[in-house]
């Protein structure tokens, strides 16, 4: 039924209850009209989407970042002060020095923030920029946006957007004028107080030349540089009033300051118009005040000369301190007149005036120099008289009474003849000159008595002398033992004061040294993690401590040191024993150090646990003795500590034992797996500490294994293949499993030394098989460089072999050959290769011309058989399944600059080579080499080449010496000719031949070829031998 009709029984039925008639609307109807309505609104409402995006340029506006952007310009952040870090003290540790003199603290001592310098605020011209910019968008929101436009359905109003947007762009001019307006106001206030201080200091009245002369430079440097300056800053704040007045309505109080600060600069020249008025009156006035002070001056330095005249009379001993104080006065006003000379002088220059000198001060003042040396000497010697008689005898020092009595003395003396010719003084002069004489005769007995070496043993023996009591008790003085007349007695005493003085200055010396070790203290610092410390810095101690005892047995052998004979006695054994500790601590401590790190690894531990013990003995006893000795860590204090000598020298005792046995664990270790030779101790037991780590061994691997660089681990940390420094990686035969060693990393070492010979034994094999089912270009690309070497030189030996049987065409067809592969392995190596190819490549071309140039050599003499010497004499190489050493296949061996390698190295060659020759000489078949039972062809040599004296070269070892026979090339080995060879044999050089037949030989390609010849020259070395004995 069509859904437009309606149903008769419907209408029936509706008809009948109603009268009026109710449509139905089918849902599917009305889903249609709804979606056709969306659709219509959708592309209706395109109009004004569109239309709001045209709005989108103002989103700054709108989510207020424009005000943000306005507010940090204006405000912007400044840096944070950060306190600085105190410096450490590189010396200490790392302990903090304390602030020196140059950095300041505040209140509370702690050091003060760092000055960070202030962010600036924007520029007039900044501001100015913004301020336009806003200006002009709020005018173009304002005029150019529409505010009702009709899109379709659609009406939009948009005058409520446009007048919020213009309200904010006028905020932010608002914002900026108000900004500009202060800075404004700020500058013009600065200028004014700029404009007042200049005023105020040039019309200043001076108040002397110096200051009127101050004033004078101050005028001259503003008009000159200030006052540019000053303009410059007011074009400035002209440009900023131009500005203002077109922006902004300004008040009454800002018209003002702007009126003030033009109205200053224009008053400025007045000002110093007036300063050089007021400038003009003073200097008249300060001329005329200046040469007044200069005349009264002078009649100051007449009245000091009139004063030194009345010196001539004064002759009474009794007014000598009148006289002095008289004196003293006068000359300190004539060193007064000095400054005012110099006050005179400055102001003279100042007025460019001539200086005046004054020399009339300088002859006062010379004239006076005389009288005040007499009264101040007389003066002296009459306070010192007092002492010296009078006071108690400690108070005298005799070599100070000695030394002053004696200067006074000759003052006097002088003093006496410079005053020849003025009665008065020179009576002064000559009466203390000899009362000083006179005091000059006690001078013995203070010597003797007063000595500050003489103790109660002392007086008891000078007691002796006079017969009667004598000592140095209260109220003794020199006046008293003047009355007892005690000059006859003088050399009696003189001997004993003489004793006394060496005496005590030996008690100084002790006393001395005494003081100078009671601040020393051992320098104790910690050692990495360990919780202890160890002694540092030991080298001033132990250089006071040498001259110390040298001093200390100098002084028991002196005569007089009887008396402190058990006190130096004491001194010398504690100097001994500190001697003795500083040494075996030293010791202990270097021992300490190196066995500390070995022994705490547990591996090591495990492994020797004997020498472990012994080593926690040693550890325990050490820190402990360092806990003790950081309580106190001065010297005298330290060497008191109970046993620490016996301590020390135990301790040293067990460490000497655990050396010995690491030793003999290692040396174990070295004939298990003789490679390990070739590494140091610390290598060695750095691989033996981690032998639950494996791969400590790699940085190690090269030492041992020249052509292993590193080795490949599983996760299992089993080892699969191995790689050279090249980067070149072989895969091993047999995958080692280094847990099965159970920790016993020489166990697995040795079997990577067999696994590795067979492995590269089984890829020569491979290479050489697919050698012959691949183009050689890509062969050379596929293998590792050994078997590319090795077996390139395989096929050409067994290549030419085959050619010389098949006669001189054969051998001219392969050399044509020879010279197409090298030409194939050129162009390969001009071309784009990896490193480790590149490097093969180089060295199959050396090998490939010099193979060439043996083919050639061999074709140009005509050789028709492999057994002709022109062919045996080469290097050649053959492929043998069963690997054979050099001592198995009977080789001849050549180590081509054998001395640069490493001394170590070089050691256990000449023990390998050694046990070679010992075989030889007792005809055995077969040999235990390094472990592993061989058979020996006798007929095998060892051949070297060395260039002694060279950088880089080692002088061979004397097992290894007496091991070789050596033949010495007089000429270049380049050279054609070989003229004399010289034989060493049972330690007597024979000269065997000369070959005087001046054979010729190739231009050798390598600089040893001529050893591929040995062979012939040997036997018949050994037949000229034979028929010269």
């Amino acid at each position: 039924m069509s859904p437009g009709i309606i149903n008769q029984k419907h209408m029936q039925t509706t008809s009948a209850d109603n009268a009026a008639l109710h449509p139905v609307i089918l849902e599917e109807i009305l889903q249609t009209y709804k979606a056709s309505v969306k659709r219509m609104l959708r592309i209706e409402a395109k109009g004004p989407e569109s239309h709001t995006r045209e709005y989108d340029k103002y989103q700054f506006l709108v989510s207020r970042q424009a005000e943000r952007d306005i507010e940090e310009m204006l405000n912007p952040k400044q840096p944070d002060a950060v306190p600085e870090k105190p410096k450490r003290n590189s010396s200490d540790g790392g302990s903090e020095t304390e602030p020196n003199e140059e950095e300041e603290e505040d209140d509370s001592g702690s050091p003060k923030q760092k000055v960070v310098p202030a962010v600036e605020g924007p520029s007039f011209e900044d501001l100015a920029r913004e301020l336009t910019k806003y200006t002009r968008l709020a005018k173009r929101i304002q005029y150019e946006s529409r505010r009702t436009i009709k899109l379709g359905l659609f009406e939009i109003h948009c005058d409520d957007l446009i007048r919020a947007l213009v309200k904010r762009a006028e905020g932010i001019c608002d914002r900026l004028l108000d900004r500009i307006l202060e800075d404004h106001r700020t500058t013009n206030r600065a200028l004014i107080k700029e404009y007042e201080l200049i005023a105020s200091k040039a019309l200043t009245v001076p108040t002397d030349i110096a200051h009127m002369m101050q004033l004078t430079e101050f005028v001259n440097q503003t008009e000159k540089v200030t006052m540019h300056e000053l303009e410059r800053k007011l074009d400035r704040s002209k440009d900023r009033l131009l500005f203002l007045m077109d922006h902004a309505q300004l008040n009454p109080s800002d018209m003002r300051i702007n009126s003030q600060v033009f109205e200053w600069h224009m008053r400025m020249t007045d000002v110093f118009e007036e300063n050089r008025r007021t400038a003009v009156v003073k200097r008249e006035e300060f001329e005329i005040g200046l040469r007044y002070r200069r005349e009264r001056f002078l009649e100051e330095l007449e009245s000091y000369r009139r004063q030194v005249e009345e010196f001539q009379g004064l002759g009474d001993l009794n007014e000598i301190n009148r006289y002095l104080k008289k004196a003293q006065a006068l000359d300190n006003k004539l060193e007064l007149a000095v400054a005012k000379i110099e006050q005179f002088n400055s102001e003279e220059e100042a007025l460019k005036w001539d200086t005046t000198t004054y020399p009339i001060r300088g002859e006062v003042q010379n004239t006076l120099r005389p009288f005040l040396k007499l009264y101040e000497t007389t003066v002296e010697f009459n306070n010192k008289y007092r002492e010296w008689m009078d006071g108690p005898m400690d108070k005298v020092d005799p070599e100070q009474v000695d030394a002053e009595v004696s200067n006074q003395y000759r003052t006097l003396y002088k003093l006496e003849k410079s005053f020849d010719s003025l009665p008065a003084p020179r009576k002064i002069a000559a009466k203390v000159r000899g009362k000083v004489e006179e005091f000059k005769e006690h001078l013995p007995l203070i010597r003797t008595l007063f000595n500050p070496g003489l103790r109660e043993r002392h007086w008891v023996q000078i007691s002796d002398v006079v017969g009667y009591t004598l000592r140095n008790e209260e109220g003794m003085c020199l006046a008293k033992l003047v009355d007892m007349n005690l000059e006859p007695h003088i050399p009696k005493f003189d001997m004993i004061s003489e004793a006394a003085t060496k005496e005590h200055s030996l008690e100084k010396a002790l006393d001395k040294m005494r003081k100078e070790w009671a601040p020393v203290e051992f320098n104790l610092i910690p050692y990495r993690d360990s919780g202890t410390l160890i002694l540092s810095s030991v080298d001033d101690i132990q250089v006071m401590l040498d001259d110390h005892i040298v001093k200390t047995q100098t002084m028991r052998g002196s005569p007089f040191i009887k008396p402190f004979e058990t006190e130096i006695r004491d001194w010398e054994q504690k100097l001994i024993l500190t001697q003795d500790i500083l040494d075996e601590w030293m010791k202990v401590q270097a021992t300490w150090l190196y066995l500390e790190p070995i022994f705490s690894s547990p591996d090591i531990m495990a492994q020797m646990p004997d020498e472990s013990r012994k080593f926690t003995t040693v550890d325990k006893t050490w820190k402990e003795l360092m806990k003790s000795a950081n309580v106190d860590r001065k010297v005298m204090t330290v060497i008191q500590i109970d046993k620490m000598l016996d301590k020390f020298r135990k301790s040293n005792d067990l460490l000497e034992a655990i050396l010995k046995g690491l030793n003999a664990y290692l040396e174990k270790k070295r004939l298990y797996f003789p490679r390990f030779f070739f590494l140091s101790n610390d290598e060695l037991l750095e691989i033996l500490s981690e032998t639950k780590d494996p791969t400590r061994v790699q940085p190690h691997l090269k030492k041992c294994f020249e052509g292993i660089a590193s080795l490949t681990f599983t996760k299992n940390l089993d080892i699969t293949h191995m790689k050279s420094s090249e980067n070149e990686v072989v895969e091993l035969k047999e995958v080692i499993s280094t847990s099965k060693a159970r920790g016993a990393v020489e166990k697995w070492l040795l079997e990577l030394e067999d696994n590795m010979i067979t492995s590269v034994h089984l890829t020569i094999s491979n290479a050489l098989e697919d050698y012959l089912q691949s183009p050689r270009r890509e062969w050379v690309k596929t293998w590792c460089g050994q078997a590319v070497l090795a077996g390139s030189m395989f096929f050409w030996t067994l290549e030419t072999e085959k050619a010389i049987s098949a006669g001189p065409s054969a051998m001219g067809d392969y050399l044509r050959l020879n010279n197409q592969q090298i030409e194939e392995i050129v162009a390969m190596v001009r071309g784009k290769l990896s490193k480790q190819n590149r490097t093969t490549l180089q060295a199959l071309i050396v090998l490939d011309v010099h193979a060439r140039d043996v083919l050639a050599e061999l074709i140009s003499v005509k050789c028709s058989s492999k057994t002709e010497f022109s062919w045996l004499s080469q290097l050649r190489y053959y492929w043998e399944e069963k690997q054979l050493g050099l001592a198995s296949c009977g080789a001849w061996s050549c180590f081509d600059e054998f001395n640069r390698i490493d001394l170590e190295v070089l050691s256990v060659v000449a023990q390998q080579i050694l046990t070679i020759q010992r075989a030889i000489n007792a005809k055995q078949v077969r040999l235990v080499f390094e472990g592993t039972d061989i058979k020996l062809d006798p007929t095998c040599a060892v051949f070297i080449t060395m260039n002694p004296g060279y950088a880089g070269r080692s002088e061979l070892p004397d097992n290894l010496k007496v091991n070789q026979s050596i033949i010495t090339v007089l000429y270049a080995l380049t050279l054609h000719w070989i003229k004399l060879i010289q034989l060493e044999s049972n330690r007597r050089t024979g000269i065997l031949f000369k070959w005087a037949t001046k054979r010729q030989y190739w231009k050798p390609v390598h600089e040893s070829a001529w050893l591929y010849e040995l062979k012939w020259f040997y036997p018949t070395g050994t037949v000229v031998n034979r028929t010269s004995a």
